[in-house]
């Protein structure tokens, strides 16, 4: 018996339980980039490629569409053959709605390799054009 005084059939309760046991559990406190990262590790844990830019460089979420920047054409064909596992894996195990995910070709931002003597002056200039005078007025020369 309820507390409001009703009844409950072993049937309702059964089937309640029934239901429950097919919906996977989720936590509807987690954000859009917890989910994303639960992905990831689920589905890209064993291609590395993908798997650390997939980490490092978060989508967009925007209007039920994930928008994930990658560098070339060769990533976005290739992760365009995982999109059908990764959307599954989203409507299986998280409540915010995803449509789709679309792979946008977006170079980001590469770290500038120093390798001479040169090019580390040169790094020095752009971080600190006044040294230009400064070195004029030692009469400075790279050697290699």
């Amino acid at each position: 018996m309820q507390p409001d005084g009703t009844t409950i059939s072993e049937t309702e309760v059964v089937a309640t339980t029934e239901e429950n046991a097919h919906k996977p559990q989720t936590d509807t406190t987690e954000t859009f980039e917890e989910c994303w990262t639960q992905m990831v590790d689920a589905i890209f844990q064993k291609k590395p490629a993908f798997y650390h830019q997939l980490r490092d460089y978060p989508p967009r979420y925007e209007n039920d569409t994930i928008y994930v920047d990658v560098e070339n054409d060769f990533q976005k064909n290739q992760l365009e053959m995982s999109k059908r596992a990764m959307l599954e894996f989203w409507r299986n195990r998280f409540q915010l709605n995803v449509n789709d995910i679309e792979f946008v070709i977006h170079e980001h931002e590469k770290k500038k390799v120093i390798y001479t003597s040169e090019d580390k002056v040169n790094n020095m200039l752009e971080q600190n054009p006044e040294l230009k005078d400064f070195l004029q007025v030692l009469n400075f020369r790279i050697k290699d």
